[in-house]
């Protein structure tokens, strides 16, 4: 069983991470850092209370589904956009910190410009801030696309059907599979958004940590 849904928008609070990043200090990032982390956790969090969708079929009829026991797929998407947009915010936080030990901010965006991961992770967190994407960090035009959550009969505890009505009972959320793609608007191959949100995330890591001193 594969659950899809159309590509959503995504409004982040996005104003307050560019008014206050320039107060912000080493013990505010690693707030930043801990936020992010947590963003991460919740996108591999499969189990939730459920939740309900309406399934057009081509011939006209629809079937009323009811999940219990597992995320919907909006509310994946939702998680992933979420860690993109705090992944990204950390260039100014980073860029601050650097200036205050004396070194260019310039260095951050070089970094940001060179790792791929880095510059898909822009295009994604500004497509969802103006939900459309007029330049492109990558030159491609990333978006987040094809979020979907595939339940194993092995996850399933019960399945009724009351038409046009399905209760579809999940007690082994772990079992499932999700999965999420970025596209190109330039018509590159898509790529695997899970391991794109954690190159992104490590590439941060391991070249601009030590420029900024955390």
């Amino acid at each position: 069983m594969h659950l899809s849904h159309r590509y959503k928008l995504y409004l982040p609070p996005w104003a307050q991470l560019r008014r206050y990043a320039h107060q912000m200090n080493k013990s505010d990032f690693l707030k930043l850092f801990e936020r992010v982390q947590r963003s991460h956790d919740a996108v591999y969090r499969k189990a939730n209370s459920g939740f309900v969708q309406t399934l057009n079929h081509s011939d006209g009829s629809s079937t009323h589904l009811e999940m219990t026991g597992i995320k919907a797929p909006e509310l994946l998407e939702d998680e992933l956009l979420n860690l993109f947009i705090w992944i990204w915010s950390m260039k100014d936080y980073l860029k601050t910190l650097c200036e205050t030990l004396g070194i260019a901010g310039s260095r951050i965006e070089q970094i940001a410009n060179v790792e791929r991961s880095l510059s898909i992770a822009a295009d994604i967190a500004n497509r969802a801030k103006h939900g459309v994407l007029r330049e492109s960090r990558s030159g491609d035009f990333a978006k987040l696309q094809n979020v979907r959550i595939s339940i194993p009969q092995s996850a399933l505890a019960s399945i009724a059907f009351h038409k046009p009505t399905v209760r579809i009972a999940v007690n082994i959320p772990d079992d499932a599979g999700l999965f999420a793609e970025i596209g190109f608007d330039s018509g590159l191959a898509p790529v695997d958004a899970f391991q794109t949100a954690s190159h992104a995330f490590a590439a941060w890591q391991v070249h601009a940590f030590p420029l900024a001193g955390v």
